[in-house]
């Protein structure tokens, strides 16, 4: 099949700024079906994807879902088509892969636009039995991160101290000292990793952690000097934050009102306001309503943008109410049918969207008890994604803690945040498949080449044949249908004897990664019964009945291209020929082979037309051949048919005047001369989204009585709107535990909602 893909770069561009200077943003969200996982493991998850503000609408087809580690290094790289902005699929976890925490993050071709703190985020902990992992280095027992990035003297500073080895609940005593010994504030402990005081330091006094820690053994850390100087604190009063000034303000020299700046997340400007002198010590409020979820940085700048302080804090996404799910038992026993249902009658189902219900062991899903998961504490840009699913505003206080510690990284360089507002349009959307973006360039002067003639060919079992021209800026997008899996490509543009030209590749995942911290969750006994049960389900289900994963979205057949108008001639059949030239002038009606003027030439001839065609289209085993002396070398013994089609065919822009199509028996192409710029490339098309289907009746009464099923996830469904929400059943595995049955999703707004129950398997 031959087809013409291209888009007109600079017109897309022009369509989407619509005479402003910003670009549309879209907005991508993932969940997946746990948190923890053995390895050799599925992953479930399901996705979404909307133009930020506009429910429904969307840009791209295609989500790009990558699974990695903290050093950026790659495990699985997959791209799912979006059917209605949604998607749900599977990822296998390598049985090879160590024990560590390992993230995983999705976005479009089109959101590469932007910062990749954009893209949306999910961590995971893989466990390996086999293969432990490398555990970091503990230089420390305890970690000291003060808020303002130094101790500042007489207010109130917030500290946050941070416990490598999980064990902040072991300690004795933990407490605030100077050099006296005299107590100035206690610590209070608020998880397994993370406990936080706030004290007001003199100006002489030296400070010190002391803290006797499970063994008995006393630890002393000393706090930097304090200094003098500003802050700025960002405090939630529910409804609005106040943002404060603090310090020796009157010692600060500045002409003109203060400015008060605040980033997302995604690095995009959301607040801006002058701070006029006489309201300094009242603060400014700022709705609530008007800011962002996630963590902002927040700058006071005076004006010629000096930074006098800035800090970070953390807006929760609001809450709403959504339907209530109810399990038909609360007791079963193994093998028994249960039933999930829901109450719908007081929610207005036409504001909720990216409802996803799942059945999961009770633990594995925000599975760490004691507190926030060590990944997320060091990794808080992370925080967002997680708590829109696991956590509410229960863990505020562990939040306004890992807030101290970025805001103390924040404050202690002197350097710029580097925060930036990305507006180029250098990455287009998959607007309809899976797309291949790249640059032609003058290989003499290295200048854009604009209207070169450039061809890709799909080397697969059907032909695809894709061509355009560059656009002015040297720039072409193709998009390509109809392929699942990898698949060879072929690049080349069409031989021109006067210039030379190069051809890059857009990469086709992103290679822009957030700084990540890697910091392995540590287990302890309280942890083994639960590590113990999902390493059970994780076994038995590579043995006994388990979940079927039923492909969806299948693609659709290419059909043969040009149907039965295309001549062809087996050579077998014919009497062997000693050169190609013969071969086409003996043998193949309609075409002719020759030499003119010193340069080699083929024709096809029209016979209803009577028009003869001097350029026509050659194909070698699928891949374009501009240049007629390039066949002079091909034996026909390495060829086993040739096709003709001698019509004009209409691609795209693309008029071709005469098809020639050699098929030969060799796997080098026949050892032609291919173009110097021609690229071979192995590019990675779609994953088919999937459907989990767990085990039915029949699946289970076929299995001997003696064979038991277990299983960590029961039942993973995502659904398209609201008004599918129907009775749900499953059948319930033979593992003696408790299973949560967990509802998510949002309202319009972008409210998020949560429901929650749970049953238990007994004898």
């Amino acid at each position: 099949m031959l087809l013409a893909g291209a888009m007109n770069i600079n017109l897309f561009a022009a369509g989407l700024n619509s005479g402003e200077n910003d670009l549309p943003k879209e907005s991508v969200t993932i969940s997946v079906d746990r948190d923890l996982y053995f390895a050799g493991e599925t992953i479930w998850f399901s996705a979404g994807c909307e133009i930020e503000n506009h429910n429904n609408q969307r840009f791209s087809n295609i989500l790009y879902v990558e699974l990695f580690q903290a050093d950026n290094k790659i495990i699985s790289q997959e791209k799912f088509y979006l059917h209605n902005g949604i998607v749900t699929g599977f990822i296998q976890i390598p049985d090879e892969l160590p024990t560590s925490s390992y993230f995983i993050r999705a976005y479009t071709r089109y959101m590469r636009n932007f910062d990749p703190h954009s893209y949306a985020y999910s961590v995971i902990t893989v466990i390996n039995p086999e293969l432990p992992g490398t555990q970091s280095k503990i230089i420390n027992d305890i970690e000291i991160f003060t808020g303002f990035g130094k101790l500042m003297q007489n207010i109130p500073n917030p500290v946050t101290f941070f416990f490598p080895k999980g064990d902040a609940k072991d300690f004795q005593r933990i407490a605030i000292t100077g050099s006296a010994g005299i107590k100035y504030s206690d610590v209070h402990v608020l998880s397994s990793y993370l406990a936080s005081s706030v004290f007001t330091p003199v100006d002489t006094t030296v400070y010190f952690l002391e803290a006797i820690n499970g063994s008995g053994d006393s630890i002393s850390l000393a706090f930097p000097a304090s200094e003098s100087g500003v802050a700025v604190t960002a405090s939630d009063l529910g409804q609005e934050y106040l943002i404060k000034l603090y310090g020796n303000i009157q010692s600060v020299e500045f002409d003109g009102p203060l400015s008060v700046l605040i980033w997302s997340q995604d690095r995009d400007l959301v607040f801006t306001q002058k701070w006029e002198s006489e309201s300094l010590l009242n603060g400014i409020r700022i709705s609530g309503k008007s800011l962002p979820e996630g963590m902002l940085t927040l700058h006071v700048e005076a004006p010629g943008n000096p930074i006098l302080a800035k800090t970070t804090f953390f807006v929760f996404a609001q809450e709403a109410s959504g339907p209530e799910i109810a399990v038909s038992q609360n007791s079963c026993k193994p093998g028994d049918k249960l039933f999930i249902d829901f109450d719908t009658a007081t929610v207005d189902l036409s504001e909720i969207k990216n409802l996803q219900l799942k059945v999961v062991k009770a633990g594995s899903v925000n599975w760490l008890s004691s507190g926030l998961p060590a990944q997320l504490i060091k990794n808080p840009f992370l925080l967002r994604d997680a708590i829109k699913e696991h956590v509410t505003k229960d863990i505020t206080r562990q939040v306004d803690a890992v807030m101290n510690m970025a805001s103390h990284a924040l404050n202690s360089t002197n350097k710029a945040s580097g925060l930036k507002e990305n507006k180029s349009l250098g990455y287009l959307p998959d607007i309809r498949d899976v797309s291949l973006v790249g640059l032609v360039n003058n290989g003499r002067t290295g200048q854009p080449a604009g209207n070169v003639r450039i061809y890709v060919s799909v080397l697969s079992d059907k032909l695809q044949l894709h061509t355009s021209t560059t656009g002015p800026d040297g720039t072409f997008f193709f998009s390509l249908p109809h392929l699942k899996g990898n698949h060879d490509l072929f690049v080349c543009t069409k031989t021109d004897t006067l210039q030379n030209y190069n051809i890059l590749l857009q990469n086709d995942f992103s290679p822009d990664f957030i700084p990540l911290v890697d910091q392995p969750q540590r287990f302890d006994t309280s942890d083994r019964q639960l590590l113990e049960s999902i390493l059970l389900g994780s076994t038995a289900s590579d043995h006994f009945a388990s979940p079927v994963k039923i492909e969806t979205s299948p693609l659709r057949a290419i059909p043969d291209w040009f149907g039965g108008n295309v001549e062809t001639f087996v050579l077998s059949d014919y009497i062997a020929m000693s050169s190609i030239q013969e071969v086409f002038n003996e043998i193949v009606t309609w075409v002719k082979f020759r030499k003119r003027g010193g340069r080699y030439q083929l024709t096809v001839f029209d016979n209803i037309s009577q028009i003869t065609y001097n350029d026509p289209l050659v194909l070698v085993d699928g891949i374009p051949v501009t240049d007629p002396s390039a066949l002079i070398g091909l034996f026909p013994a390495q060829i086993d048919r040739i096709s003709v089609f001698n019509k004009t065919y209409l691609l795209g822009d693309y008029t071709i005047r005469g098809l020639i199509f050699i098929q030969t028996k060799t796997d080098n192409f026949g050892n032609i001369p291919l173009p110097e710029n021609a690229i071979f490339v192995n590019y990675k098309h779609r994953t088919l989204p999937a459907e989990f289907i767990p085990p039915d009746s029949a699946t289970l009464q076929l299995q001997p009585s003696h064979v038991p099923w277990f299983s960590n996830l029961l039942f993973f469904r995502d659904y398209t709107t609201p008004q599918e929400l129907q009775r749900a059943g499953f059948y319930v595995s033979d593992d003696l535990c408790e299973y949560d049955v967990i509802l998510t999703g949002e309202t319009n707004e972008g409210e998020k909602i949560y429901s929650k129950t749970s049953f238990s398997v007994v004898r």
